[in-house]
């Protein structure tokens, strides 16, 4: 809601099937790479992976239970199958760096199962700053007052709703459950 320079960092959070996973936090670094054990067991068969950038912020002073959440969304949909039998390692790189070459994606990730990869892709994926806004935080913050929506106008023109994200999840969890669920995991896995 307020331009990438001025605004605090986003960590990077992953959902499968509309229903969180993992966090990883924000680094100095340009990129990193980082080994994500799916949190939650899932069913063989397919499922659809998503990658957001979030920020959480605790609204007014101590013992206030408001939030005030900033959520951006990979437009790159990462499909999933998942064969029966051992449970899958999900590793995610993401190297964005003026100096990486402009033909390449930021995004590469591998599913790995008892060490061997059975499914992936390298250097693919939508540069973060053209990750629309989720309008669910976005209606939240002006509901609250927390801003202005002549402010966010540009934004809720560009935004995308979280139902919206999830076409194979029968059904997908509404965001409203997903935010108390990650409150109570302390917005870690």
């Amino acid at each position: 809601m307020e331009g990438e320079d001025e605004a605090p960092s986003r960590d990077l959070f992953v959902y499968v099937d509309g229903r969180f996973v993992a966090r990883l936090e924000s680094r100095p670094d340009i990129g990193g790479r980082s080994e994500v054990r799916l949190r939650r067991l899932l069913e063989p068969g397919p499922h659809t992976l998503r990658l957001t950038r979030e920020r959480h912020e605790r609204r007014g002073g101590r013992g206030d239970r408001r939030w005030r959440h900033d959520t951006r969304v990979c437009p790159d949909l990462i499909e999933l199958a998942i064969e029966p039998g051992n449970p899958p390692v999900f590793e995610l790189e993401w190297i964005e760096s003026p100096f990486a070459p402009a033909d390449r994606g930021p995004l590469s990730w591998r599913i790995l199962v008892d060490g061997e990869r059975t499914a992936g892709q390298e250097r693919s994926g939508t540069p973060k700053s053209e990750w629309p806004p989720l309008c669910e935080d976005i209606e939240a913050a002006v509901e609250s007052g927390a801003v202005r929506a002549a402010v966010v106008r540009q934004d809720l023109a560009s935004c995308v709703r979280w139902a919206d994200l999830w076409p194979a999840a029968a059904p997908a969890p509404s965001r409203a459950e997903v935010l108390v669920e990650i409150e109570r995991a302390g917005f870690g896995p």
